[in-house]
């Protein structure tokens, strides 16, 4: 998600990220609802329990004088504001709970999401890029695989045949979000925007050469049409857009790329003579663009799926939850729209087609009987259409301005881990990030991982504030030659220990940046806001330059935009053998470099191997 910093929820709405995955496979029939009417409720936490975790968490940020000023400050909070926030927070949670709502889910939805007002792309939006899918097929076989593949997982859903997930094996977690992953989008609004789900749609939208499609993808009774068929009028739909490409193409998707409000604004002008069309899109299954691009390596396919380049902006629609990507020499990914899911739902139906179609097993059995597509044709007037050409530079700024740099650490990955450095492969990896940033920045930050709340009903996530005294204090520890190997691991143990027991308590809805979320929120228009929440540490301790996310898959790597300007967004993933970082900064900060950032990060892992004495691979 993403940071609103001072934009009144200090850094909430940019931080939710690609949740961590604690999913495992249930044997039997197991239906995928089955579960939803036993989950507890969202706890609500208890307030001194939650101050006391707070002040544990701004140590490692805070001199003496500065710890003892905010410590009273916080003293106060729980003797006057906070006894009164707290038991209306209790009663609008016990209200939510008769209507079959956490007490969490509206706020954060509208708060954390839909009104804010940056850019879609590289702020809110994630990606996943499908690097172990096949790349030696045409374009459009490519794509009507991915849709065949979709289709066939929105089938299984529909059907409840998508086995239900749990954590650790025992403790079901909430499904509810996959209910949201077609035919869903959210809608530019001045101020906030709005959400809308459709119910019976059975077609895409394809966009290629900045021109939109209408493509029939399920016939009448819901089955989906034949690869083949889907894959002929993909190559019809291409040709179609290459002779047409010549033309004055307005460049609608763009809309999509720039400020929210000024795509609200933008759309209100567009709908005045294009209300069906966009009626359309909205409607749809999914978006997948063709495009016509060629990325030269998997840190430019990333980079143009998670922003882009100076063409991109019009062949997407960055509203759709889902919007497929196909690059002329087959690269594919998609970029996804975060609010109403995390993108772990959407990276359980990618790992489904594309472990499908990794073994040639997508089904592309159904009808030939592919209607023809439908072009929008755009009613644009001159006023509209330069406003179009503006949206168009502006957003080409925004994607350009986020830098991606992978890291695929070979020398070990999750079964060395596990096997010689015996911890959790998670918490090892956010102890790299850690030093990582100490040996870029000769300092520590506040850092946010994402962790799940899903063991709750409409649980979706919570913070796991990763920076610790205790990881502060293993940093310098490493950063100095005097200090002995013995001793830096002694200190990575602790550092280790502090994650483990706060990323716990994020799993029984015991940590506290959606509860201190909750008690803003309920606070009265006319009241003043407690001094605790206008504190200097409050704001450097939300404040997070280093955002990260464990998405682990064997078939893709995700990620997303910082959530600072001055910060950096590290996605990863713990395979078998290796480890998988997406590293993000913004070109327009000198302070920051996602290049610089991935070299300190080799030399952190290569430090960490040597605490251990081992060979690195098994």
């Amino acid at each position: 998600m993403r940071n609103t910093g001072g934009r009144f929820l200090s850094s909430i709405s940019k931080m939710n990220r690609p949740t961590s995955v604690y999913v495992a496979a249930c044997a039997g029939s197991a239906r995928t609802f089955q579960h939803q009417n036993e989950l507890p409720p969202l706890p609500v936490p208890d307030l001194n329990e939650s101050c006391d975790l707070y002040l544990k968490s701004i140590q490692p940020l805070a001199d003496q004088t500065q710890f003892e000023n905010t410590k009273n400050v916080v003293d106060q909070f729980r003797q006057n504001e906070g006894p009164i926030l707290q038991k209306r927070l209790l009663e609008h949670a016990k209200e939510t709970q008769k209507h079959n709502k956490s007490w969490l889910e509206d706020f954060w939805l509208d708060a954390a999401y839909l009104a804010f007002r940056a850019p879609l792309p590289t702020n809110s939006n994630y990606y996943i890029l499908f690097d172990k899918a096949p790349r030696n097929l045409k374009q459009t076989k490519i794509a009507a695989k991915i849709i065949r593949g979709a289709l066939e997982f929105k089938k299984q859903l529909e059907n409840e045949e998508v086995t239900p997930e749990y954590l650790r094996r025992t403790t079901p977690q909430c499904m509810d979000q996959y209910k949201k992953i077609f035919s869903t989008s959210r809608v530019a609004k001045s101020g906030t925007d709005i959400l809308l789900q459709f119910e019976g749609s059975k077609h895409v939208v394809v966009i290629a050469n900045k021109q939109f499609f209408n493509l029939q993808v399920l016939d009448q009774e819901g089955n989906a049409y034949s690869a083949a068929a889907l894959e002929k009028r993909l190559e019809e739909i291409l040709s179609f857009s290459a002779q047409h490409s010549h033309e004055q193409v307005p460049p609608i998707g763009a809309i999509t790329a720039i400020e929210r409000d000024e795509s609200a604004n933008m759309r209100t002008m567009l709908e005045k003579d294009n209300k069906e069309r966009l009626h359309s899109i909205d409607t749809a299954l999914f978006a997948i663009s063709l495009d016509g691009d060629e990325p030269n390596s998997m840190d430019q396919a990333g980079e143009w799926i998670n922003g882009g380049n100076e063409n991109t902006a019009p062949n997407r629609w960055f509203e759709k939850l889902c919007n497929f990507v196909v690059f002329k020499n087959g690269w594919s990914g998609l970029t996804g729209e975060h609010c109403p899911l995390d993108a772990p739902i959407v990276g359980t139906m990618t790992n489904y087609f594309l472990q499908h179609m990794s073994k040639e097993e997508v089904n592309g059995d159904g009808s030939e009987n592919v209607p023809a597509f439908e072009n929008y044709q755009w009613e644009i007037n001159p006023s509209v259409a330069d406003e179009l050409k503006n949206a168009q530079k502006k957003a080409a700024e925004v994607l350009l301005n986020c830098e991606l740099v992978y890291q695929r650490y070979s020398l070990y990955g999750a079964d060395w881990i596990k096997k010689v450095a015996k911890t959790s492969p998670d918490a090892f990896v956010q102890m790299s990030i850690q030093l990582a940033y100490y040996y870029t920045h000769n300092d520590s930050t506040a850092t946010y991982e994402t962790g799940t709340a899903r063991c709750f009903f409409h649980g979706r996530t919570d913070t796991v504030r990763t920076l610790s005294s205790d990881s502060r204090e293993w940093t310098v520890a490493m950063a100095d030659p005097q200090v002995s190997v013995n001793d830096k691991l002694s200190h990575f143990r602790k550092a280790l220990d502090s994650h483990s027991s706060y990323m716990k308590r994020a799993i029984d809805g015991k940590v506290i940046d959606r509860h201190f979320l909750g008690l803003r929120l309920v606070k009265k228009p006319t009241e003043d806001a407690p001094a605790m929440f206008v504190d200097p540490l409050w704001r450097q301790s939300t404040r997070f330059r280093l955002s990260t996310s464990n998405m682990t898959s064997n078939y893709y790597v995700a990620g997303f935009g910082p959530t600072e300007e001055d910060g950096y967004g590290v996605c990863y993933g713990t395979r078998s053998d290796s480890l998988e970082y997406s590293i993000t900064s913004f070109r327009s900060c000198a302070h920051t470099s996602a290049k610089n950032f991935s070299l300190n990060l080799q030399k952190a892992l290569d430090h960490m191997r040597s605490l251990f004495n081992e060979q690195a691979k098994l």
